[in-house]
């Protein structure tokens, strides 16, 4: 039983790291469609400096481009499809089913 349990134990923990595989993969996607809006903007407003939200204490809504990037970056994708990442290099043992 406990060969039974380290073997389930084994695939949760495959895949959980599969799912965080997939999840980076689309946010690396979603980055990249946003890369071309997020220059736009920033020549737009005539940025000196463009930084992420969460690294800022304080800062004037005026200066947020967050709208106007989503705005965007819904205007180039709206969805998409993914699979999830495979990382299992070899067939699973089928001994013992």
């Amino acid at each position: 039983m406990q060969t039974r349990v380290n073997g389930l134990r084994q695939k949760a923990d495959l895949r959980q790291r599969e799912v965080q595989a997939t999840e980076q993969k689309s946010i690396n996607r979603i980055a990249q469609e946003l890369d071309p809006i997020a220059r736009q903007l920033y020549q737009q407003k005539r940025c000196t400096i463009l930084v992420d939200k969460g690294s800022v204490l304080i800062a004037s809504p005026d200066m947020d481009l967050t709208p106007q990037a989503i705005a965007g970056l819904n205007t180039r994708i709206q969805q998409f499809a993914f699979d999830r990442e495979h990382l299992d290099t070899a067939p699973p043992p089928t001994a013992g089913r």
